[in-house]
């Protein structure tokens, strides 16, 4: 029976994984990285060749991951990747999508089948909070229907948490759990690896930095932040856009996450400066 448990509950979360992985269209060979700033432009610059790739949530692990898989699948030409200075910051190691981006990988990015098996199955199913408590939801709900009686911890308010603080939290609260813990070398590794893997397979590069509401973008002009090796360097080019619409509160859902109005005019903007 608790090897049924135990088979179960992997099943269970290879079903959600299967349910939640972010779509990819490879007739395309540029493509947007990022994670919900990047979200908000849909499918808007499609038609200048450009498919958005990007998921909520997503740190720079994902993203390499991502772009790793894309290079295995289709010869990548350009990526516009998301290069805001949060993403080198450690509240992004807990706050991500490791447990779904892991799928994008393969044996043969491990030493061995046993280590592939433990980070991609047994690791995110049993370890990962969010995951865990999906999969025990699932699991309860099947053994209920089997009229098997099981005592479980079970949160049954279960909401996936997609990597984004609360998006009504006080701009001094949220710039604290954003930066207090400063810069995470972990994540500046991954994106070392992400310009080193577009270098090595001739990818052109472009950043991107998205509009932040005025009242965000002041407290944090006011602060000595960690700029990422990405902004360190002439090398690439670099679309910023963080204080564009600073007079124009209406164009954002939150501090930093544009609405509807505000995509659709940073679009506008994008195409511009893309066909330049």
């Amino acid at each position: 029976f608790f090897i049924l448990i135990c088979f179960s509950w992997i099943a269970l979360y290879i079903t959600y994984l299967d349910r939640n992985l972010a779509p990819v269209n490879f007739d395309y060979d540029m493509f947007i990285i990022g994670d919900s700033r990047s979200h908000t432009l849909k499918n808007n610059l499609e038609e200048y060749g450009y498919f958005n790739f990007s998921s909520r949530g997503d740190s720079y692990q994902d993203m390499y991951r991502k772009i790793d898989f894309l290079t295995k699948k289709v010869a990548v030409k350009t990526i516009l990747l998301q290069v805001d200075e949060y993403h080198v910051l450690k509240y992004r190691e807990s706050l991500n999508n490791d447990f779904i981006s892991v799928n994008y990988t393969t044996y043969r990015d491990y030493k061995n089948f046993i280590l592939y098996f433990y980070i991609k199955y047994i690791k995110p199913s049993i370890l990962d909070s969010q995951i865990k408590d999906v999969v025990k939801k699932y699991l309860h709900n099947l053994l209920n229907k089997l009229n098997v009686h099981t005592i479980m911890f079970l949160n049954e308010n279960v909401t996936i948490n997609e990597g984004n603080i609360n998006l009504n939290q006080d701009l001094n609260d949220r710039f604290h759990k954003q930066y207090g813990k400063g810069k995470s070398l972990f994540l500046e590794n991954y994106l070392e690896k992400i310009l080193k893997i577009c270098k090595d397979k001739d990818i052109e590069l472009i950043g991107i930095k998205y509009p932040i509401r005025s009242d965000y973008l002041d407290i944090i002009s006011n602060t000595s932040l960690i700029e990422n090796s990405f902004l360190l360097t002439d090398e690439y080019k670099t679309l910023d856009y963080s204080s564009a619409f600073r007079s124009k509160s209406d164009y954002f859902q939150d501090q930093d996450h544009l609405n509807d109005l505000g995509a659709f005019y940073l679009i506008n903007l994008l195409k511009n400066d893309l066909e330049d």
